[in-house]
């Protein structure tokens, strides 16, 4: 019987270790390993897979061919499984978070439910604990990671759908709004206009311009190539937004679908849609043009008052493996909400029972002087499944919703203002990481 995963209840596996029946787990070592893990994905999925295995093993900024684990059988020297964890940074407010988000994972048809995944699974836990992860993510398929902690949190994938016959023509006024391919000396400009997309958000990417580089790179031929347009008025750059390079038959997907954009300003909305429009008129599967951003993006509203229908999006799954870690990574924003509020300068601790454990904060004159575990003791103030936890640290959900929503969410009526604002509800997006 299925059982939500316990966070730190599996204990670690390092590489190489024998998992019985002529399975050995490992690590990759170099080209070779990588090309058999390769053409493992290519069985599982498709020679696509096998084609992004190839490119994210060899170009990922960061990565190396050790963050890709595999198994396998002796018998043959076949490799049956793998999985891989993609160092990437993520931003909460402007702090720096380190995440491994697991990659592309298959395992070969005759040896599934033989505990393959969930023995790498546990080596991919010990990875983020050895090298200080605070966070991990996944965007995969649903349900299955639920089983190892793993929790629906940020929103991610297209949320708007616009039927292209609704963009407009472009009117006189219009002909000074045109848009163009960004090339590699516009990664300045590029950076910045990506800071202006994510200064409202809570959690957001922080991203390199090696990584940009990376995923505009005009020589891949995988899913998650991006393209990028700048927008211009007068021959002046106003923003910018990327699309998938490729449409793939997987229903999420087909059509066009624009996964980033900066704030553009009304023509240059216009004329990023009618760019859409362009490439949608291509496109095999669907005539569209998707959305795959925050709901307060100015081309989302555009893309709105011209008729798109709303879906609801996925999301990111997300496990917090090591609870204090992650507070002290952003105890300088919880502080910083402190001293904006009418509880500055505040003196006593919280602590904040999650069932398994429960984690002290403790606050002098406003500033966060400790954060500790104390263990599973109980503690009855504020009382939170770690799940539902996460959702609140994350900015997710709010304390009342929460409470409203999980009988077993509990905050007592004196610390409520407390945790509304070291917790406040946000809006957050994380623009591709891959």
């Amino acid at each position: 019987m299925w059982q939500r995963g316990v966070m730190g209840k599996e204990p670690a596996v390092a590489a190489p270790q024998d998992l019985g029946g002529g399975l050995i787990l490992k690590t990759a070592q170099g080209a070779d390993d990588i090309e058999r893990i390769a053409q493992l994905h290519g069985l599982v999925f498709d020679e696509a897979a096998a084609t992004a295995t190839r490119i994210l093993a060899s170009g990922y900024p960061g990565l190396r061919p050790q963050d890709l684990s595999y198994v396998e059988d002796t018998a043959s020297g076949e490799v049956v499984s793998s999985i891989c964890l993609v160092p990437t940074v993520w931003r909460y407010e402007g702090v720096p978070l380190h995440v491994g988000e697991l990659g592309i994972a298959g395992t070969h048809p005759d040896y599934r439910r033989r505990g393959l995944v969930r023995a790498q699974m546990r080596w991919f836990e010990g990875q983020l604990e050895a090298r200080g992860f605070h966070m991990a993510s996944i965007q995969g398929i649903p349900f299955f990671y639920r089983q190892f902690g793993y929790e629906y949190i940020i929103p991610m994938g297209h949320g708007y759908e616009l039927n292209p016959e609704r963009v407009p023509e472009p009117l006189e006024a219009d002909a000074a709004s045109t848009v163009r391919r960004a090339t590699p000396g516009d990664m300045p400009l590029l950076l910045e206009y990506l800071a202006a997309a994510q200064a409202s958000l809570g959690v957001s990417l922080e991203r390199s311009a090696e990584t940009w580089l990376y995923q505009d790179d005009p020589a891949r031929e995988d899913d998650d190539a991006l393209d990028t347009y700048l927008t211009l008025e007068a021959g002046q750059p106003t923003g910018y937004f990327r699309v998938y390079r490729r449409e793939v038959q997987e229903a999420h997907r087909q059509g066009v679908v624009v996964v980033e954009a900066s704030p553009l300003p009304y023509r240059s909305s216009l004329a990023a849609l009618r760019m859409a429009k362009e490439l949608a008129a291509g496109r095999r599967h669907l005539k569209a043009i998707r959305f795959s951003l925050p709901t307060s993006s100015p081309l989302v509203w555009m893309a709105a008052y011209l008729g798109a229908r709303w879906q609801q999006p996925y999301a990111w799954q997300v496990r917090i493996p090591n609870a204090v870690r992650f507070l002290k990574a952003i105890a300088p924003v919880l502080e910083r909400r402190l001293a904006g509020s009418f509880l500055a300068g505040y003196n006593s601790f919280l602590r904040i029972d999650l069932y398994t454990d429960t984690i002290e904060l403790g606050f002098d004159k406003g500033r966060l002087a400790s954060i500790r575990s104390l263990g599973p003791i109980e503690s009855r103030a504020v009382r939170l499944p770690w799940w539902a936890a996460w959702q609140l640290w994350l900015g997710h959900r709010s304390r009342e919703e929460l409470c409203a929503w999980y009988p077993d969410a509990r905050v007592e009526p004196a610390l409520q203002p407390l945790i509304d604002v070291l917790f406040p509800k946000r809006e957050s997006w994380v623009f591709p990481t891959l």
